[in-house]
Formats: C-alpha cells, sequence, structure tokens
C-alpha cells in the first residue's frame, strides 16, 4: 500500500525490524515529549497483534501512572506541577534535541570545509610565494647575464643587432 518506492522500502524495514524494538517503544510511548501518535502508526503497519499492543500500552501507562502517582505522594502537589510542566513541555524539548542533533553534522561538516578551504589557501600563498621567489631570482640572474654580455641572442632582436 507504500505509494513510493521510499515508503516501500521503509515498511520493508519495519517489516525485518526486531519486533522486541517495537513493543519497547510501545511501552515507552507514554513518556512526556515521545510522538505517541507515530509509535501506533508504527505498530499497526509492522503487523503488531492488538492482544500485544493492548499489553504493552498498559503496561506502558501502568509505568508512567504510577511514576506520577509516587512522586506525588512523596512531594506532594509540587512534584505532580513539576511533572505537568514536564509533559506539557516536553514535546518541544525532545524536537529540540533531534534538530540538535540532526545539525551537530552539519557544523561538524562546515567547520572541516572552513579548515580545509583556509589550508587550501595557506598552500596556494606558499606555492605563490615560492613561484615569486623564483622568478625574482631568475630575473636578478638574467640581469647580471645582460651587464655581463652573456644574454643569447633573442628571436625578438633585430638582425643588424645579431650580426655584430
Amino acid at each position: 500500500m507504500a505509494p513510493t518506492d521510499r515508503a516501500q522500502r521503509f515498511a520493508e524495514r519495519l517489516r525485518a525490524m526486531n519486533p522486541w524494538v517495537l513493543r519497547v517503544l510501545v511501552v515507552f510511548a507514554y513518556l512526556p515529549g515521545v510522538p505517541s501518535q507515530i509509535v501506533c502508526v508504527l505498530a499497526g503497519t509492522s503487523g503488531m497483534r492488538l492482544r500485544t499492543y493492548v499489553l504493552m500500552d498498559v503496561l506502558g501507562a501502568l509505568m508512567v501512572t504510577s511514576t506520577v502517582a509516587y512522586i506525588g505522594f512523596s512531594s506532594g502537589q509540587a512534584g505532580v506541577d513539576i511533572v505537568l510542566l514536564i509533559d506539557r513541555y516536553a514535546l518541544w524539548i525532545m524536537v529540540a534535541l533531534i534538530l540538535v542533533m540532526a545539525m551537530y553534522p552539519v557544523f561538524l561538516t562546515a567547520g572541516d570545509q572552513r579548515a580545509r578551504r583556509a589550508a587550501a589557501v595557506t598552500e596556494a600563498g606558499r606555492a605563490h610565494d615560492a613561484e615569486t621567489e623564483r622568478l625574482a631570482t631568475e630575473s636578478a640572474s638574467g640581469t647580471s647575464a645582460e651587464a655581463t654580455g652573456n644574454v643569447p641572442d633573442s628571436p625578438e632582436a633585430p638582425a643588424s643587432s645579431r650580426d655584430t
């Protein structure tokens, strides 16, 4: 049912994925910041049985509810307020973390490119300086050869100056 080749490859990877990975994802779908709708869609497209899905879903709900109840019991209403605040902003924090993780390699690559470009510019500058030095040395030695009269005839020179 996947419309494109890319979607078909993704569906094949879901079918080939270890079933325990998806079961753990279903359990952790209740955690703040985890997009539970995507986990539900993945469970459906991978062909997870309904009994397994409901069991893992109940286990995840029980885990999160018992954790919040324990925090509320041990620290009172302030602890519950903190948990609700975390739950409210967890999705945005998760999206920010995903973006940071996605952009980190981009920044590393950009830094490497800048370093390589700087090295290339430095190398080109050294090559240019060496060539300038070589030309200056040749020019100085050519000037002294002209002064001593040991300069070979140039083809551009007039014929009268070559005959003398």
